[in-house]
């Protein structure tokens, strides 16, 4: 039966020859790495560990006062809140709330390496045929506000049911997926009939909350169906191959009360002619009611069988369907990594490991390399090239934002002298200080982190 089917183990996996920014391997391991690169002495060894272990907790620590300030704002749009009612927010504050939420998802998708998928590649993924053999609908006009991102593309060889049989395809993967949906008020939602009747609609979700969802391992050409407002329905084909047996049946069905109609006409005939025959000879004479109750039983017998069909074929659509629904739940299921809060979670931490491994690999070749400088672009080339040539990986290094994050971090060095963590000269070279002094500058960030300010 056409449906949807989980990736078989023996499926094939091969990486997009298109480089990413994302960075596929753990903080740790890119530190191992450098340590055992052999460019830099034992000292500055250890070194260059505490500056990327002092670095890892002020990012952490700066990442915590986003996490706080965003559930400051998520509490009464998250659909799985628990505790007081939301509902005396003024729409002007709950509207600027939505804002601040979108803005922080799109901020830390961006910084996690997602990219966002756009609305026309959303609706090429809509009329693409999809690997699950489903007819689907998704009204984008329910939602106010729609993010989707996407991050780590590949190909891969799968088994897909078509036409009664296994069949291998090459179909593109995204490797995760985020998705955040803002739902219209429930008046959106509210037909003609409710309305009248003031009656509210039968939601399966919260209208006016904001949904999130992280998924892995989705088709391109599947992502309608992470859609929650998703409308299934079967495939022309499939209406055909269950339309072809039941006209068979339904030819079958006729054939048999098909002659029986052709009797009971020709007996009703002549009982309604012997009838008025009689009435014309005799007319007191009573009608023989016999005959029409025989006539009508027949005629009632015809129609059971006629609905009788008609049930069991309503029914063979209904299971076809329900067999539908389910296996593209489950599927959802075991792709599903986390909802609503929960998602805002995992991109915070997601968001704050990129950052540390493009710092460190920025602050790493600088200092590995500091006899001879380089611009952005030369130094974007050789961590690309230090990529491809020590994990066998293509990546499309963002060479600007670790930039950014290093300049931005300023303290005092040994010599008590305010400096920045990563400078660019007047020659366009980029410039950092010493480890001795890059540890002294985190040193004094977190010497000052908690300080009390006095007024007086």
């Amino acid at each position: 039966m056409p449906g949807v089917s989980p990736l078989p183990p023996s499926s094939t996996h091969s990486p997009s020859a298109k480089g990413e920014a994302f960075i596929p391997y753990l903080r740790r391991e890119i530190l191992k790495i450098c340590l055992a690169d052999g460019k830099l002495s034992l000292p500055d060894q250890s070194r260059f560990q505490h500056f990327s272990e002092l670095f890892a907790a002020y990012t952490h620590f700066q990442f915590h006062r986003e996490a706080e300030e965003f559930k400051s704002h998520y509490w009464c749009l998250n659909p799985d809140h628990e505790g007081r009612s939301c509902a005396e927010m003024p729409p002007e504050e709950l509207e600027k709330n939505a804002e601040s939420i979108v803005s922080s998802f799109r901020s830390l998708a961006e910084r996690a390496n997602y990219r966002e998928v756009s609305q026309a590649e959303l609706e090429r993924s809509f009329k693409d045929s999809t690997l699950v053999e489903l007819a689907t609908d998704v009204d984008l006009d329910d939602f106010k506000r729609v993010a989707t991102f996407a991050r780590g593309s590949s190909q891969r060889k799968i088994k897909v049911p078509r036409m009664f049989r296994q069949v291998e395809v090459d179909a593109e993967f995204w490797d995760c997926v985020i998705l955040l949906l803002h739902f219209k008020g429930e008046e959106h939602f509210i037909n003609a009939k409710q309305r009248k009747a003031g009656t509210p609609p039968d939601l399966r979700f919260k209208p006016g909350k904001i949904y999130t969802y992280h998924y892995k391992d989705v088709p391109k050409s599947d992502l309608e169906l992470l859609f929650p407002n998703v409308r299934i329905s079967m495939t022309r084909k499939d209406k055909i191959m269950m339309s072809v047996p039941a006209i068979g049946a339904a030819a079958a069905v006729m054939a048999k009360v098909g002659g029986q109609f052709a009797i009971l006409a020709v007996a009703v005939a002549l009982a309604m002619g012997w009838t008025w025959l009689r009435h014309q000879i005799d007319p007191l004479e009573k009608h023989n009611s016999v005959q029409a109750l025989a006539a009508l039983s027949a005629i009632f017998t015809i129609i059971i069988a006629l609905a009788g069909f008609a049930f069991k074929q309503w029914s063979t659509y209904k299971n076809k369907r329900n067999n539908f629904l389910k296996l593209v739940a489950e599927n959802l299921f075991y792709r599903n990594m986390a909802t609503n809060q929960s998602v805002f979670s995992r991109l915070l931490d997601s968001a704050e490991e990129e950052e540390c491994k493009e710092a460190m690999l920025v602050y790493y070749h600088l200092i590995a390399n500091s006899s001879q400088p380089m611009t952005a672009a030369q130094l974007d080339a050789v961590i690309e090239s230090w990529m491809r040539e020590t994990f066998g990986t293509v990546i499309d290094f963002d060479i600007q934002g670790p930039i950014q994050n290093l300049g931005r971090i300023q303290g005092r060095n040994r010599a008590g002298e305010t400096v920045a963590l990563l400078t660019v000269d007047d020659s366009g070279h980029l410039r950092v200080p010493s480890l001795d002094d890059a540890l002294h500058i985190l040193d004094d960030i977190w010497d000052t982190a908690y300080r009390y300010n006095s007024p007086s």
